[in-house]
This record gives C-alpha cells, structure tokens and sequence, in this order.
C-alpha cells in the first residue's frame, strides 16, 4: 500500500524532543522526500518507530517515568553502572549515569542494565547483609588471590561491602581486610573469605 509521505513528513515535523540521532534521521528522511524519492521499507519502518516512541501515550510514559525516579532507583541504576563500567558494557549509559546527577535513564534502559540477570546478582551482593562484620577475624580461601593467600595467620575485617562489586558470582560483596602481622589492607571478595580458626595445637 502506498504510504501518504506528506503526512510522514508532517509527523516528522511536528515530533517533539527528537534525540540527536532521530533529528538526523529526520532531517535525513525529509530531504529525500523533498526531492521526490520514495523511502526504503527500512526508513519506513524507522519513520514508524520514531512516530510510535513520540506518541501521546508514550510520551505520557515517560513523563510519569521521570516523576517516578528516585533516589532508591538511582541507588540500583549507580550500582549496576558501577559494575558495568568495568565489565565495559552499557559504557555510554553508565558514565552518565555515574557522572550526571541530574541525568534520568528511560525505563527501557533502566530495566535493560538493572533487570538482567547479571545486575540482579550484583545487586544482590551489594545489598546483602556483610557475613562477616567489621572487627572480626577471617582467614583466606585457597581460591583468594594470591597476594592474600600469603598471609596464614589471618586477617581483621575493617571495612564491609567497601567498594564496586565487579563479578556477577555469588559472594562478590567487597571487604577491606587487613592481615595480621600486615601493614598494608587488602581488597577481598567475601566467597574467599571464610570464618577464623585458630590452628590446634600438636
């Protein structure tokens, strides 16, 4: 069926608030077809897309969207950009986020970089209560990092949750540990840590 283009370009027109990208697009689309050429069915259905992302009822969407952000989803979208901003995904997104106070994902990319399955076990194990509470006594896992695994005797916890949570793995909670007989603290996940046990004597 032939497409009315006057009124395609008169919706192109009148949309409010375009990103950069459908500005483009449309000043793009619109000086095709002020020289008389017909649209791929591609640009069709990107004209269509644009058109049906301004509607009325979405734009309403957003609105509420915008009026419903907080600081408990800013909380979760900080995390979760965090995380991403090392695993070097969601980059553009995470930086502003992290970066721009004043910046509100849409609830599209909110729920595309909080709702997965990965974010929900980072996020899970940032707000997780600590197993191990500050001031107590832990030792090392044999699946620590190296740097920790040299030190036998022990370690007291001096920080709970301390820092960016960078692995989706259960038990990715950071601690601030700091080695007995050390003078330098340590950076450990919460999976390699395991409750101190004083070694029996022979």
């Amino acid at each position: 069926m032939e497409k009315d283009w006057q009124l395609i370009t008169e919706a192109l027109q009148q949309l409010p608030a375009l990103t950069d990208w459908e500005k483009g697009f449309a000043e793009s689309v619109l000086g095709q077809l002020a020289k008389g050429y017909y649209l791929s069915p591609k640009q069709t259905e990107t004209v269509e897309k644009i058109q049906a992302r301004h509607s009325p009822e979405n734009l309403e969407r957003k609105a509420q969207w915008e009026a419903e952000w907080d600081d408990d989803k800013r909380k979760v979208a900080k995390v979760c950009a965090s995380y991403y901003l090392t695993a070097g995904y969601y980059t553009r997104l995470a930086t502003s986020i992290i970066e721009d106070e004043g910046f509100v994902p849409s609830e599209k990319q909110y729920k595309a970089m909080c709702e997965n399955k990965y974010a929900q076990k980072v996020l899970a194990a940032t707000f997780a209560e600590a197993i191990y509470p500050v001031g107590s006594v832990v030792s090392f896992r044999a699946s620590a990092p190296y740097a920790a695994q040299q030190h036998k005797s022990g370690a007291v916890v001096l920080k709970a949750g301390d820092g960016v949570v960078v692995s989706a793995a259960k038990g990715a909670k950071v601690y601030e540990v700091l080695p007995i007989g050390g003078v330098k603290p340590l950076k450990v996940e919460e999976r390699h840590l395991k409750k101190f046990r004083q070694p029996k004597k022979k």
